[in-house]
């Protein structure tokens, strides 16, 4: 089965470089835009189903990408939304005033890297035993997506994954096989085919 992880779009917390964990930010003008082309350009592969976390950030951008396709609104399923950052939610997450590492670390309202990365590979796994053989999207955040990626994949393979970024996966015989990491709209469209 196919299976694409896409991070939701812009939001004006993304612009400003904060983070945004648990708050419910909702896209604004280029993210709502993002998606619409996001959509545009997965349209023509097949999709059985989207699923998306139940922050609106994500489920807006997931039912983008379900008008596009032709199919149902997403389902919005529970853990699979962004790294919870606990206290310093809302606080920047570049520069000046952003909080160290060691404060992360120490901080027990922060969720840890690796409880992240557990909840979305059961989720994941989960969301694949339920629609086994089908193709399907799952919207989700950032941090989240890295985690996951990082734990399935290595390191090495991703970064901090662009606003809409597509990362096409595949499940075969209870292991996963990453196809594509982090295509930005024009490159999953150079390299899949334009939409018609």
């Amino acid at each position: 089965m196919k299976i694409c992880l896409v991070r939701h779009g812009e939001t004006d917390w993304n612009i400003k470089h904060i983070y945004q964990g648990a708050q419910d930010i909702p896209l604004n003008a280029t993210g709502i835009a993002q998606a619409e082309r996001t959509g545009q350009v997965m349209r023509h592969m097949h999709w059985d189903a989207v699923f998306s976390s139940e922050l609106s950030r994500a489920y807006d951008t997931g039912a983008a990408i379900s008008r596009a396709c032709g199919i149902a609104l997403p389902t919005k399923i529970k853990n699979v939304q962004e790294r919870d950052f606990g206290i310093y939610d809302g606080w920047p997450s570049k520069g000046e005033g952003k909080p160290t590492a060691e404060q992360m670390a120490n901080e027990p309202t922060v969720e840890t890297r690796t409880a992240t990365a557990d909840r979305m590979e059961a989720a994941l796994l989960k969301l694949c035993g339920e629609n086994y053989g089908k193709d399907i999207v799952l919207v989700s955040h950032n941090g989240a997506l890295g985690a996951l990626l990082r734990r399935l994949f290595g390191k090495e393979i991703v970064g901090n994954l662009k606003n809409c970024s597509i990362n096409l996966l595949e499940y075969k015989e209870g292991r996963f096989h990453p196809l594509d990491i982090d295509l930005s709209q024009d490159e999953f469209e150079a390299k899949y085919g334009k939409a018609e």
